[in-house]
């Protein structure tokens, strides 16, 4: 949903892996700590690489050989609970997400998102926006982010206010249609009909158009039902509560 595209690395960039501090002079470690920091960070993003290009077992590989030479490394168990829910693996990203670390450092390296992520694989959609609004605080600018915020709110039953959510992350990337696509489902739940089709209208490719405004109405529907069901089973609940 959220993934980030990155530059294609070499494998045999970070095939060698930088040698103990405590066998060489301080210059030399100084040195080569640097360069382990980057041969670190190219091979984060080589599994980033795998991964987008939907090669999520690939990933998982690179990332068991990584974990051999950065063991609990954050972004790597980050980038691993990502792969896992590529692979429909909830229960086995959901373990792993419980492990992570919590505070603003490890939320500033994704731990919070991920968490929001895997809330909205278990459908748990009120757990998701308490994880995405936690990561927003590290990463305000992030219009990914603020989607995957606007849609669990949405999911939640709270359309209007994810309108803003959804605003502001079209602001910060205009052209991504998934952002778009979000916006106007929340428009369309928050019962703003006409700003819907005044979107709709500004795609110009027809069977597009169609097929969007068709998903919407078929998802607005399937929403409003489930938020439906929700409150009948409360009340059914708090009615039983009251007889007993």
């Amino acid at each position: 949903m959220m993934r980030a595209i990155y530059g294609l690395v070499a494998l045999g960039l970070v095939a060698g892996l930088p040698s103990p501090a405590s066998l060489i002079g301080p210059a030399q470690a100084k040195a080569r700590a640097a360069e382990g920091q980057s041969t670190r960070g190219l091979y984060l993003e080589l599994i980033r690489q795998a991964r987008s290009d939907g090669k999520p077992r690939a990933a998982l590989a690179f990332l068991d050989d990584f974990d051999r030479t950065y063991p609990g490394d954050v972004e790597a168990v980050v980038l691993r609970i990502n792969c896992l829910l590529d692979l429909e693996a909830v229960t086995e990203a959901a373990l792993l997400a419980e492990r992570l670390p919590t505070g603003p450092r490890a939320a500033a390296l994704g731990s919070e998102a991920v968490r929001g992520h895997v809330s909205a694989a278990q459908q748990d959609w009120r757990k998701a926006v308490r994880h995405y609004e936690n990561a927003i605080k590290s990463k305000p600018a992030d219009a990914y982010l603020l989607s995957a915020l606007g849609y669990a709110r949405i999911q939640a039953g709270s359309a209007r206010q994810a309108i803003a959510d959804l605003s502001a992350a079209s602001e910060l990337a205009p052209r991504s249609p998934v952002i778009r696509n979000n916006l106007m489902l929340a428009m369309l739940l928050g019962g703003d009909a006409s700003g819907v089709r005044a979107m709709l209208q500004t795609i110009t490719d027809d069977a597009e158009r169609q097929e969007v405004d068709a998903t919407l109405e078929a998802e607005a529907r399937a929403i409003i039902e489930r938020l439906a069901n929700r409150a009948s089973a409360a009340a059914r609940v708090t009615e039983q509560g009251d007889e007993a």
